[in-house]
């Protein structure tokens, strides 16, 4: 299993916490991808939110990475920086197309689909995991 986080240096942690997301997985087929043929899939992103972060935040970034994926280095689903240091919460959908429901100022990059959106997993059980930095 990839980790593209190996060798990073440790910082000060925080709590994050999705209503969307059930013991590790995603709730609901709605946040699967459609866009991939999942039947009920809408590419829907999850609701996260976050608390505890360090005083001396600049701004956050949110990512959606799973280390299983079958590519040999994982896929990246979604990813969204510049998020300014008072928000603490993306809505469910931020990911989506228009970019309608994002932060002021924050910008979606392209995912390993190569659409500047969310591309879900094909499975629930292929959730891999949030990780906000």
């Amino acid at each position: 299993m990839n980790n593209p986080f190996l060798g990073l240096q440790n910082v000060p942690s925080f709590d994050v916490t999705s209503k969307d997301i059930v013991n590790g997985r995603l709730s609901d087929i709605k946040f699967m991808s459609g866009d991939f043929g999942i039947e009920g899939g809408q590419d829907i992103s999850p609701e996260v939110s976050w608390t505890g972060t360090p005083s001396d935040t600049k701004s956050f970034v949110v990512t959606l990475y799973d280390s299983d994926a079958p590519t040999g280095s994982g896929f990246w689903h979604w990813a969204v920086y510049n998020i300014l240091a008072t928000v603490n919460k993306l809505p469910q959908d931020a990911g989506n197309k228009d970019n309608s429901k994002l932060p002021s100022k924050a910008i979606q990059l392209p995912n390993d689909a190569r659409t500047k959106n969310i591309s879900e997993p094909l499975l629930l059980k292929d959730m891999g995991c949030i990780t906000i930095s």
